[in-house]
């Protein structure tokens, strides 16, 4: 039966980004934030460019009564560890943040 070799690989899902992401108590905001920050105009933004517009938006969604208590640089943070976004090492000094490829699974950077 088929159904039965497909249930197999099924609980491996559970572990990949994008099912984590849809799974998150606050994936609608969360997916939206990305979205907006980098799919509309910017795929890749430096890290300072990220917190800033990210800092802005949260504004906005607590202004409307959206509980996002953390500061955008703990956001950032909890994304690139949960493998939402990836960093860039371009200069010593800057950081470039991308959304991640969900197909792919996160790789380690050493530093």
């Amino acid at each position: 039966m088929k159904a039965l070799g497909g249930t197999a690989a099924l609980p491996n899902l559970r572990e990949q980004p994008l099912w984590r992401l849809l799974a998150a108590d606050k994936a609608p905001v969360v997916i939206a934030l990305l979205q907006s920050l980098l799919f509309e105009d910017d795929k890749t933004l430096l890290s300072s460019a990220l917190h800033e517009r990210l800092a802005h938006g949260l504004d906005q969604l607590r202004a409307i009564g959206e509980d996002m208590p953390q500061p955008a640089q703990a956001y950032v943070a909890d994304w690139l560890k949960q493998g939402w976004l990836k960093d860039t090492l371009v200069f010593a000094d800057r950081v470039v943040m991308e959304a991640r490829d969900m197909k792919q699974p996160p790789s380690t950077r050493a530093c």
